[in-house]
């Protein structure tokens, strides 16, 4: 009955079509089918297109970097002085053009990329650092000279180097969890190592003050010793309990005094002897404002304070340590220091105030500004006009107002150690950024007696500036020569344009000229190598090859140093190359080394001359002049092949073969039992002579092409046998002239009995 229903209603309207639907999924199937044949190709399409242009791109890199490549090239040949002055301070006077455009401060004495700071000898004649191969290197200035005293230092800890009186070097990385103190000797023999990150070590006085202390999870004071240079200990504190803090003061005499916090007590030890306890600070700091106590000079006080910002208003807190008593509150503003000079005169700093001290009186100096001490000076600075008052202490008069660029608050200001004459101002080495320089006053006439790249550091030998790149500190020095006779200096400039020839000058009048031209100059060569069959260090001068002439037994003396100071006079040898004359170089006990260089010799001197000598003419030529070779006749017809030069040198060698007479040339040669061999030789001997004259002109160039222009006839007539160029070019031309002469002697001696 159900079937009969089914059957007799019919299939409905909404039922599906399977057999449509699936045609259709099929033609769809088929069309997406092509779409990714399509989507294929296109993309295969698009890779052959984009391949084809990063080809493309590719092959025009390496077009343009060959091109680059070959400029190179060029150029440096160009620039490299001729195979004769080879091992000699000889260089082009492009170096010196390009050296004295590109100058926009002086070259630092030392560039030195380190994983941590670099360290510096108190006498200006060592640095400490650890490269980037992770080992203590000690360089020697000036010169470079480098010992490794470490190898294999842990990379992650970020190193720093002291010198420690001396003798002695400080190898720091007690910061670091896996770091350590190491104090050695300056050979690297270890004389003290204190393992792990809890202690601190810095010179202080000519001695090592060294602490111990944990940081987490507890704070707390392990210790305090004080060493000599030598790693012995001259005194110490070890607190007979556990205490927050200790705070040291190191005296001149080798005294150790050092007061320890714990909690709100203080106590003070005298060389490690408790004198006695007090009631100190009851503020309580943070580690956005710890609290900081701090010893008053060499005064018997102790000053405390929060350590905020700009806007902290919290007062300074004396304290009385022999007494064992609170002496006074005194207003402090901002980030304002109390201090003491050497004389224990006391001072805040910002804004400059004087304190007496027990009453605790204060004086203000200056409504505004930074005072900074240094023995019987001070000095004011004002950032807004960048002013600085040199005052002297105590009476705090002015002696000076001195004129800075500076309009910063971080600016500071010191007498240069060893240099108690000199004012430096400027930022502190880390904080030089670009171009910025620092400024040296002279304190006893107030005016500025330098300016020069870099910012302060605690040496008065260099101006430094040290920032990090990539991760790694990156650090230069300017050496800082003050109070001596400046030496005499030309205009280089002027110098180098009182080398060019005049068109109205005579060969012979150049040459007088330029050889009384001289400029004090000083060059930095980096070392390659040394070549010890030349007797000469191989250099480079500003991308160039340059040659440093040192004998073996004294080079031994430089062994080791990256780069050599030299010292001379600018000497001209042609209009392109110089030398450097009366030249001596820097040796690293601060004597120097005469080096072994040669005179240059003139263009007339140096043009090579036949090896056979050919019979002089007549000074009147014999008409009816032949038009061939003959065994009696002279070499005249050979005038169309030596070009009529106007130098002297060629003239003089030109008149001499055309008028040299072949039967004497015969004659002279049998007699000295010269064969056809002989002088097949001879010629042989001339043209390799020709190749060589040639290479050396090539080198010396510049892109003329003066060998080719010989060959084919357009050399100028001209064309002056003066300067390194020129002269090769000359001795191309005799060598040439040379050969023709032996060769045409090889033929007459076959034909002529």
């Amino acid at each position: 009955m159900l079937v009969a229903m089914a059957l007799t209603i019919g299939t409905p309207a909404w039922a599906v079509d399977y057999d449509a639907l699936s045609r259709g999924l099929q033609q769809l199937q088929r069309v997406l089918e092509q779409n990714d044949r399509d989507n294929e190709l296109r993309e295969a399409q698009e890779q052959a297109e984009q391949a084809r242009r990063q080809a493309e791109q590719q092959r025009r890199a390496q077009q343009e970097a060959s091109a680059k490549q070959r400029n190179r090239d060029q150029e440096l040949a160009g620039l490299t002085p001729p195979a004769e002055w080879a091992g000699q301070p000889v260089f082009h006077r492009r170096q010196l053009e390009r050296g004295d455009r590109a100058a926009t401060e002086p070259r630092p004495a030392f560039d030195i990329t380190s994983n941590g700071t670099v360290g510096m000898s108190q006498d200006g004649k060592r640095l400490g650092y650890v490269n980037l191969s992770n080992q203590l290197v000690i360089r020697e200035l000036p010169g470079g000279r480098e010992r490794v005293l470490r190898e294999g230092l842990n990379k992650e800890v970020g190193w720093s180097v002291y010198f420690v009186g001396e003798r002695s070097i400080l190898l720091n990385g007690g910061f670091a969890k896996n770091g350590y103190v190491e104090l050695m000797d300056g050979d690297g023999q270890r004389l003290q190592l204190w393992q792990g990150g809890d202690f601190q070590a810095y010179p202080v006085e000519g001695r090592l003050q060294v602490q111990r202390a944990s940081y987490y999870p507890d704070k707390y004071c392990k210790g305090v010793w004080l060493y000599d240079e030598r790693g012995q200990v001259v005194q110490q504190l070890v607190p007979p309990s556990r205490v927050d803090s200790c705070w040291p003061r190191a005296g001149a005499d080798g005294s150790l005094e050092v007061v320890t916090v714990d909690g709100n007590t203080l106590t003070d030890y005298f060389n490690g002897e408790r004198r006695q306890s007090f009631r100190g600070d009851t503020r309580h700091g943070d580690s956005s404002s710890p609290l900081i106590y701090s010893y008053v000079g060499t005064l018997p006080y102790l000053v405390s304070y929060l350590n905020g910002d700009e806007n902290s208003r919290e007062p300074f807190q004396l304290w009385d340590i022999a007494q064992g008593k609170a002496l006074c509150q005194i207003a402090r503003r901002g980030l304002a220091w109390l201090t003491a000079d050497k004389q224990d005169n006391v001072y805040i700093t910002r804004p400059p105030q004087r304190v007496s001290l027990p009453d605790c009186q204060v004086t203000a100096l200056a409504a505004s500004g930074t005072l900074t001490l240094d023995g019987d000076l001070g000095w004011i600075h004002q950032p807004e006009t960048g002013a600085i008052s040199v005052l002297t202490l105590p009476s705090n008069q002015e002696k000076y107002r001195l004129q800075s660029p500076f309009r910063d608050d971080s600016l500071y200001a010191q007498r240069l150690p060893g240099q108690q004459r000199y004012l430096a101002v400027g930022m502190w080495s880390w904080n030089v950024k670009g171009g910025q320089t620092m400024q040296i006053f002279d304190l006893e006439n107030g005016t500025l007696a330098r300016e020069q790249p870099g910012g302060l550091s605690w040496n008065s030998h260099f101006s430094t500036r040290a920032d990090i790149v990539d991760g790694h500190w990156h650090t230069q020095g300017w050496p800082i020569a003050l109070g001596g006779k400046a030496e005499p200096s030309a205009d280089p400039q002027q110098f180098l344009a009182s080398m060019k020839k005049d068109k109205y000058e005579s060969t012979a009048e150049y040459r007088a000229r330029v050889a009384q031209l001289t400029l004090p100059y000083q060059m930095e060569i980096g070392v390659k190598d040394y070549d010890a069959d030349g007797g000469y260090f191989v250099g480079e001068w500003r991308g160039v090859p340059i040659g440093v002439p040192v004998p073996p037994a004294q080079a031994r003396r430089l062994d080791g140093q990256t780069t050599l100071s030299l010292k001379g006079q600018l000497a001209v040898l042609d209009e392109n190359f110089l030398m450097l004359r009366d030249a001596s170089v820097l040796l690293p006990d601060g004597g120097t080394l005469p080096l072994a260089t040669r005179a240059a010799a003139s263009a007339a001197t140096a043009l090579p001359k036949p090896t056979l000598a050919l019979a002089k003419p007549p000074l009147v030529a014999a008409k009816g002049k032949q038009a061939a070779a003959s065994c009696n006749g002279t070499l005249d017809y050979l005038a169309p092949q030596l070009r009529a030069y106007t130098s002297p040198e060629l003239a003089e060698v030109r008149r001499t073969i055309l008028g040299s007479n072949m039967a004497q040339m015969l004659a002279e040669a049998r007699q000295q039992g010269a064969t056809a061999d002989v002088v097949q030789q001879m010629v042989d001997q001339a043209e390799q002579a020709a190749s060589e004259a040639a290479t050396t002109a090539e080198q010396s160039d510049g892109g003329g092409n003066s060998i080719q222009r010989a060959d084919n006839g357009t050399l100028p007539l001209q064309w002056p046998c003066e300067g390194i160029h020129a002269s090769s070019v000359c001795a191309y031309v005799l060598h040439k002239w040379e050969a023709l002469t032996y060769r045409e002697l090889g033929q007459a001696m076959a034909r002529c009995n």
